[in-house]
């Protein structure tokens, strides 16, 4: 009964910032941006592998998806914390700007709640 949504900022290719959902349960190398940004960054959906799923709550509606690769993700004042040419997904109608794992910051991960910081090792 218990939940903390916890969120960070990321810079993609060098050229865009983002507020991301970090994710415990999305899996190994599951990321997602909404698709709203991928004018943005330079992604033609005519060259994406492309799919659709229909909404488990509302059947009548669903989401697209757009798969692809990109070059570089960083953590926005840690640019060092980094994955480079990684898959990545962009959702139509995703509510969050991203959402990402959070096995690619680091080996370890320490939330401080009083200090609002995570530690990355």
């Amino acid at each position: 009964g218990v939940a903390l949504d916890i969120f960070t900022y990321i810079r993609i290719n060098d050229s865009l910032t983002l507020q991301t959902s970090l994710d415990s349960g999305a899996g190994s190398g599951v990321f997602r941006i909404n698709a709203k940004y991928m004018a943005m960054l330079g992604v033609d959906s005519t060259k994406t592998r492309k799919s659709y799923n229909q909404s488990s709550f509302k059947p009548d509606e669903g989401n697209k998806f757009y798969k692809t690769e990109l070059d570089k993700m960083a953590l926005y004042k840690f640019p060092q914390i980094k994955i480079e040419d990684f898959k990545v997904t962009f959702v139509n109608g995703l509510i969050y700007d991203a959402i990402v794992p959070l096995g690619w910051l680091g080996k370890q991960i320490t939330i401080d709640l009083a200090n609002e910081e995570m530690i990355v090792q």
